[in-house]
């Protein structure tokens, strides 16, 4: 009887050690790419395992501007992740202007099992913007094209 009980002991920690190291391998990343006044946002999800997973993203990005007007904006969908691979997900765009908060929090969530495994965020605060002036822009000059057939 205690043989039993041992290898029911021993059968339940390594299962459950397994799902732990699972939830460990699959990681959460935002990207974010500022040009001129916008934003990008460029959600990815990377897998560590060998394991093909079946997975839910729900992206959530928050925007309170200076007059503390709230603007939100959701993105949802689901994936599949493939063993040792990165999957990039909806990349979004986002205005920018002076004195406002913008964050973005992203949730990845076990399809089959409804559970949450990893998330990641991030939170901008823009305090003053400087426009580009224009004598800093390169200027070239005598350009020569040969335009000969």
């Amino acid at each position: 009887m205690k043989f039993f009980i041992l290898l029911f002991l021993t059968f339940f920690s390594i299962f459950s050690f397994a799902q732990e190291s699972r939830d460990s391998l699959i990681i959460a990343k935002i990207e974010v790419i500022q040009s001129e006044n916008t934003l990008t946002f460029k959600p990815s999800v990377q897998n560590n395992g060998v394991y093909h997973y079946v997975l839910d993203y729900f992206l959530l990005k928050k925007k309170t501007d200076a007059d503390k007007n709230l603007s939100v904006n959701q993105q949802k969908g689901k994936f599949t992740l493939k063993p040792n691979s990165i999957e990039s997900l909806s990349n979004t765009t986002i205005n920018q202007t002076q004195g406002q908060q913008i964050t973005a929090i992203l949730f990845i969530r076990d399809e089959i099992e409804n559970k949450l495994i990893t998330k990641d965020s991030i939170k901008i605060t823009t305090k003053e913007l400087r426009p580009i002036k224009e004598t800093s822009l390169m200027v070239m000059n005598g350009i020569v094209v040969d335009d000969s057939k």
